[in-house]
């Protein structure tokens, strides 16, 4: 289905989190307080945490402000009371004696009451629900990791261990990122798929922002022509000097997969790969290989496996007379296992309904058509698929249709499938009645 893309919101809420960690600090400075500042000490820590969640929970609203207008998570007060809020607080700030913390407390406390009487509860989600529908594309990429590196930092090698990166150390055709940065985008969307509330949303959201606003930064770009692609500090290097251009051409064949999403079919099924081929579907450039060593390449053989669902490729490289040859598998074919699966779904839901009744009975089918295409407004057309969808926690995509405005409908060729693809069968639903 078509997912929402998200927006990032600016940095405004961040300072916020920062007043939430100076409070936190500014109550671990003295080790070793006197019973007197001690108790200081903690009624300005009070003072300060209270202080950070007004900030965050609060906003002045009219009177006559909708739930819906105001974030969940937050509280929509009235001017007059908000403002007398912030004056208690500015006199609960301004108290430094002992003998008046207790009275001072208690005023603030009061306050906060007065200040959630009447106060609005926010009922504003979408970011909630964003980061719900950003949760169903990772599943679809395998992970969060996955997912980060296809979509938001686009394909970097990921270095353990290290702060700083060498250039040399990386081939010249690729970028490398930090384990370290990698993991701070993986923690701000793990802490948006927990978000409880539209304020914890939004503040992911720019953490997120913000990690992406930095990260040309955070990236290095390779220089050295004989560093192994896909790898950190890993040289090729041989005495002779066409073998080592051989073994560098060779290094960029390595083993790879369709993704389920793409249920290719059976191998055995498509014609053989020519070298152009192969090179579109492990996403190299010639460039790197033969142009850059001045080497040939010859695909030897490929072999399909039908029931693992692989094809293996023989790579022979040649440069003045010298050749070497590696063995590589590309897999995600539909092997015997993946089709015993899509059978045995097909035959669970084989009593779908496969014909249904337009509403728009006054349109000719081809003046429809392209709604029935759109996945998003399929749903709309036909309700009962979606509460099919929903019942058997199915998934689906549209593969193509056509229409016939001489027999009054329109056809629809979908893929059902569950658990990302673990599984998938293919229906053609008819819609018919148009004038």
């Amino acid at each position: 289905m078509k997912k929402t893309k998200l927006l990032f919101l600016g940095l405004g809420s961040l300072a916020t989190a920062l007043v939430a960690t100076s409070a936190i600090s500014s109550s671990c400075n003295n080790t070793n307080p006197k019973p007197d500042e001690d108790t200081l000490e903690k009624y300005k820590t009070f003072v300060e945490k209270t202080e950070t969640e007004f900030l965050r929970t609060y906003v002045r609203v009219e009177k006559d402000t909708k739930p819906e207008l105001i974030v969940n998570g937050q509280k929509g007060v009235l001017k007059e009371k908000f403002d007398a809020f912030k004056n208690a607080l500015e006199e609960a700030k301004a108290v430094n004696d002992k003998a008046k913390i207790a009275d001072a407390k208690a005023k603030l406390e009061q306050a906060l009451v007065i200040l959630n009487e009447g106060a609005i509860e926010g009922k504003d989600t979408k970011y909630l629900e964003q980061f719900k529908l950003e949760a169903e594309e990772v599943e679809k990429y395998g992970g969060i990791e996955n997912y980060i590196l296809k979509k938001i930092i686009s394909d970097v090698i990921i270095v353990d261990d290290l702060d700083v990166l060498d250039p040399d150390k990386i081939n010249v055709h690729q970028n490398a990122t930090t384990r370290k940065f990698l993991d701070k985008h993986i923690k701000a969307y793990e802490a948006g798929f927990n978000a409880k509330t539209e304020v914890e949303a939004i503040e992911c959201y720019e953490i997120i922002s913000a990690l992406s606003s930095v990260t040309d930064l955070y990236i290095t770009k390779g220089s050295s022509k004989y560093m192994t692609p896909f790898e950190y500090n890993k040289p090729i290097d041989d005495k002779d000097a066409d073998l080592k251009d051989i073994k560098a051409t060779l290094a960029w064949f390595k083993d790879h997969s369709f993704e389920k999403a793409v249920h290719r079919g059976k191998a055995s099924a498509e014609p053989n790969w020519s070298l152009s081929n192969l090179y579109t579907f492990l996403n190299i450039n010639s460039y790197y290989t033969s142009s850059s060593f001045g080497t040939t390449i010859t695909i030897v053989s490929q072999v399909n496996d039908d029931d693992k669902g692989t094809r293996t490729f023989k790579i022979k490289v040649e440069k003045n007379g010298k050749s070497q040859e590696k063995e590589i598998v590309y897999g995600g074919f539909l092997s015997k296992e993946w089709e015993t699966k899509n059978k045995a779904l097909a035959e669970k839901h084989k009593s779908l309904k496969l014909e249904y009744t337009t509403t728009h009975t006054d349109k000719q089918a081809s003046e429809k058509y392209s709604d029935y295409l759109d996945e998003d407004q399929l749903l709309v057309e036909i309700p009962e698929l979606k509460t099919f969808m929903e019942t058997n926690k199915l998934d689906f995509k549209i593969e193509s249709g056509t229409y016939s405005d001489a027999d009054k409908k329109i056809e629809i060729d979908i893929f059902f499938n569950e658990n990302n693809w673990d599984a998938y069968f293919k229906v053609k639903i008819t819609v018919t009645g148009f004038k």
